[in-house]
Parts: structure tokens; C-alpha cells; sequence
């Protein structure tokens, strides 16, 4: 949190009081408690423009670290909740809204969120159809944002991180020789 809020103190990118300020009561009544995802995830900068909906969508950190994460450490739910492909699963079966899933990397093959083979043009074909300005990819078995690349569109239409990591056939045959 102390890197979140020196951004926050640092940013001349903000959006008006009044609409930060609308924004952390929508999510704190939700929620039930001060929305610090508000300034975690930089939901202050103009760019970061969502519906009602859309905020509500970014879990509160009390949420998050003590009524959620004391069932993730406990072995009861461990399966569901260390392969996120089995938790998507689990999701769609409940009707649970979560983010779009563009495509899943399973032992270097490409498919798509309900599991059928595909290839890599067919992504290149979906995001030039979907004009997304931001993706993510996010390890299996990943946990608390780590190894997370988020690529955003730049402006000869490729997907970039601040890396400079490209998001092409290429990058996705290195990260799935990895895992």
C-alpha cells in the first residue's frame, strides 16, 4: 500500500475529487469497508474510466486478505484455488461474472476459455476484432499479482508491457516452455 499511495500523491493524471469520491463510496457501501484497491490499482487516474459495475468487479483488500484468502490457505479448497483454469471453470458452471478469457496456454497449445485447440492467428484475428486496450496474462498457478504481464495497445496496434515484452506467437512459445 505504501508504493500505492506514493503514486497516488505523485500522479498529476486524477481524476476530480468529486468522482473519486463517488467512486470509494459506491465501492465502500458494496463492500463494507474502505476500498485501499481504489488507490492499489491506480482507479483514481483518469484513463481508468469505469462503469458503476466495472469497479465493483475489483475486490476490496479486506475482502481479499481476511475473508477470502483463510479458505485459499486452507487444503479444503485448495484444488479450486491453485489452478485458476479449474477456478474459470468452476466460475462459468455458477454463472460467477469474471473477466473475458481471450485463451488458455496448456502445455504450450493454445485453446480457448471452454477448451478447444486453437492457433495462434486465431488470437491475433480475436484481438484485432475486439480492439482491447489492455490484456493480461496471468500464470496458472499464480498468486497476489505476481508474474502478471499487462500489455497495453500502442499505436501500431501491437500489445506491449512496459517491459517491452511483445504479445505475439513468440512470447506465448516462451512463457509456455516455461509452464
Amino acid at each position: 500500500m505504501t508504493q500505492a499511495m506514493k503514486r497516488f500523491k505523485k500522479c498529476s493524471n486524477k481524476k476530480p475529487k468529486f468522482q473519486m469520491k463517488e467512486e470509494i463510496n459506491l465501492c465502500k457501501k458494496f463492500w463494507g469497508c474502505y476500498p485501499l484497491h481504489h488507490y492499489r490499482y491506480d482507479l483514481y487516474k483518469k484513463d481508468k474510466q469505469l462503469s458503476e459495475h466495472g469497479l465493483l468487479k475489483y475486490i476490496s483488500e479486506f475482502f481479499f486478505y481476511n475473508l477470502f484468502l483463510p479458505f485459499y490457505d486452507s487444503n479444503k479448497y485448495k484444488i479450486l484455488l491453485t489452478d485458476k483454469i479449474i477456478t474459470e471453470q468452476l466460475f462459468r458452471s455458477l454463472a460467477i461474472s469474471k473477466p473475458h478469457v481471450i485463451c488458455k496456454l496448456i502445455d504450450n497449445y493454445i485453446y480457448t476459455d471452454e477448451l478447444v485447440k486453437i492457433y495462434y492467428h486465431n488470437i491475433s484475428q480475436h484481438l484485432m476484432d475486439k480492439k482491447y486496450q489492455k490484456i493480461f496474462v496471468k500464470p496458472v498457478d499464480g498468486q497476489r499479482g505476481y508474474r502478471i504481464y499487462i500489455f497495453h495497445k500502442n499505436n501500431n496496434e501491437q500489445y506491449i508491457t512496459e517491459g517491452n515484452d511483445v504479445f505475439n506467437e513468440e512470447f506465448l512459445n516462451k512463457i509456455g516452455a516455461k509452464k
